[in-house]
């Protein structure tokens, strides 16, 4: 859903780059500094401290969302650093949705299952056809669910009720995301065995 604002975002997304590709900071160093601050996050909410999980949660979504367009104004992007940056990622997913878990424990769980699912799909189908990093339909992309997990945080910083209505949703988006991109797989699949164009990994 809200990958379609990336064209949108694109300069204001350069513009907070710009300093730190002055600065020369390795892409990579920006992708990894979301582990840290996730890590945080998940220790203070997990203790139930939403507001201030909060603080390092915000600078762990934002690293993810730099690193990228740090590495674009250094011409040094690569394939190496798209696969740390996938990674990474579903790293981030896990300790930030963990935080929550203590005061959620089902809600969290169900959240951090389809969340992943969303995210193997693409991957997993790579093994099958040949296929590229584009974005695919559907809702629950992980700009979708990196927004929503930080809503997450605030809503529990507010009440139980908010938090588990804000996890609720995610579970929502994660589950129409899901069956939006198993058929999307499925259709590549077909498509890749009428043109006799499979991967080997299923030969």
């Amino acid at each position: 859903m809200l990958s379609l604002l990336r064209k949108a975002v694109t300069p204001i997304k350069l513009g907070l780059a710009a300093p730190l590709a002055r600065a020369k900071v390795d892409p990579n160093t920006v992708t990894l500094a979301a582990i840290p601050f996730a890590l945080g996050a998940m220790g203070l909410a997990s203790q139930g401290h939403y507001w201030w999980a909060l603080t390092l949660a915000v600078p762990s979504a934002l690293a993810d969302f730099l690193d990228g367009a740090v590495a674009e104004l250094q011409g040094r992007t690569s394939p190496q650093g798209n696969f740390l940056e996938a990674v990474v990622d579903r790293l981030v997913d896990g300790f930030l949705l963990a935080g929550l878990a203590t005061r959620f424990p089902l809600l969290s769980m169900l959240a951090m299952t389809l969340s992943f699912a969303v995210s193997y799909i693409k991957a997993r189908v790579g093994l099958v056809v040949q296929t590229d990093n584009s974005d695919w339909p559907g809702w629950g992309d992980r700009t979708d669910r990196i927004a929503i997990i930080l809503l997450a945080y605030i809503g529990a910083g507010y009440s139980t009720r908010m938090g588990s209505a804000v996890l609720i949703f995610l579970i929502a988006v994660s589950l129409v995301g899901t069956l939006q991109r198993l058929k999307h797989a499925f259709g590549l699949i077909d498509k890749a065995k009428k043109e006799d164009t499979l991967l080997p990994y299923l030969q």
